[in-house]
């Protein structure tokens, strides 16, 4: 993030009206650090409670949902294919047995 924001400072000269599409940036781009911190602390919070057997196949489904959740607001702009659909549902199951047998 430091990087990113380094790069971001450096070109903001270069850019024509860089503020104002700043401006207009922040909420979103702060509403979803807002949810990635609040994700975070709900993974730690998993970790302290139960097994790291449990708790990570569960948090490595959180790719499946980025891109499920893409695909419904970006609609056809995001390629879902047969592939995805088929690698979705083996992480859910895989998920879904290994919390069950846990």
């Amino acid at each position: 993030m430091l990087g990113g924001s380094i790069v971001l400072t450096a070109n903001l000269p270069r850019q024509p009206a860089a503020l104002q599409r700043l401006r207009a940036a922040l909420v979103p781009f702060a509403a979803s650090g807002a949810v990635l911190g609040l994700g975070q602390a709900a993974l730690f919070e998993a970790l302290d409670r139960a097994r790291v057997t449990v708790v990570a196949p569960l948090a490595g489904t959180g790719v499946l949902w980025t891109v499920a959740l893409a695909a419904l607001f970006l609609g056809r702009s995001e390629l879902v294919g047969r592939r995805l659909v088929v690698v979705a549902l083996l992480v859910v199951a895989g998920s879904a047995l290994v919390g069950v047998t846990r």
